[in-house]
């Protein structure tokens, strides 16, 4: 189990950084840039570490491009979100968009589908509806968040690539290999943005804050990852039970913790939201 807390642990607290940037004048995107060095480096080292070997002959390296690509463009969406909406209205967009990799896994794996599962891809469409419903300034209207849709799809289609990839050419041991090599391709998408900012407009590379801050966010993102397949490997564990666990985790303790910590308002609407949100994670995962 202490696997599963520590995984938590870093997924919520990548959301907490967010949130802490603008208070300590942190570039949002350098940090992000320098948090994907530190979580290649740490990806390598742990692969390295235990003797392996790159091969040469790496089939899925179109793949890590456009992962890498969607990497970097979604934590940055991630991180506004979390700053304007909040940290439960991120955990629980991330998280329902496990109903499009369902989907996927149905339409081009041809895996069955029950009523449960079915109703958790239901159930998940309101709670995400709830979670990002704000009340307009200007007509007193509730209206839908743009970014927390784009969010919902896009991660909803990086988690459908990685299941692609996974299932084609990933092994055990090469898994880790895969998420370095992926952490790698979205720094090289952002540092050639920084310096296309750098050339076009003059804006600074880096600086001291967005540094340490890029260090300690690198941390507990490749953290969330590595804890949640060491908790795959526990005796008996298998993703069906795994996931779950973890998604429910992250999206109960983001609550709490938006709550406790940072005076989120907890309506009517958003309560239903995570009460929604944990029922959808816990249909879709029933096999």
């Amino acid at each position: 189990m202490i696997w599963f807390l520590l995984s938590v642990f870093c997924s919520v607290s990548i959301f907490l950084i967010f949130r802490f940037f603008p208070k300590y004048e942190v570039n949002t995107f350098r940090a992000i840039v320098v948090n994907y060095v530190v979580a290649f480096t740490l990806g390598m080292w742990i692969y390295l570490g235990k003797g392996q070997r790159i091969p040469g002959d790496l089939g899925y390296w179109p793949f890590v491009v456009l992962i890498g690509f969607l990497f970097i463009t979604l934590f940055g969406l991630m991180a506004s979100v979390t700053q304007m909406y909040g940290i439960t209205v991120v955990s629980i967009t991330v998280k329902m968009s496990l109903a499009i990799p369902v989907l996927f896994s149905l339409l081009y794996f041809g895996e069955k589908l029950t009523v449960w599962n079915f109703a958790g891809i239901v159930l998940a469409f309101p709670a995400l509806v709830l979670s990002t419903y704000q009340k307009s300034s200007d007509t007193g209207r509730f209206r839908l968040g743009w970014m927390p849709v784009v969010l919902f799809l896009g991660s909803g289609l990086l988690d459908s690539l990685l299941k692609l990839v996974q299932q084609t050419y990933l092994t055990e041991a090469t898994s880790s290999l895969f998420s370095a090599l992926c952490f790698g391709s979205a720094f090289v998408f952002g540092l050639v943005y920084l310096v296309h900012q750098k050339v076009s407009f003059g804006m600074p590379l880096m600086d001291v804050r967005s540094l340490v801050g890029g260090i300690v966010l690198g941390i507990p993102n490749y953290g969330s990852i590595y804890f949640l397949v060491k908790a795959l490997q526990i005796p008996g564990m298998d993703g069906a039970r795994a996931f779950p666990i973890n998604n429910m985790g992250i999206v109960i303790v983001s609550a709490l913790v938006s709550v406790l910590f940072f005076g989120e308002r907890f309506t009517l609407a958003r309560s239903t939201a995570v009460g929604l949100a944990v029922a959808a994670i816990l249909l879709m995962s029933l096999s």
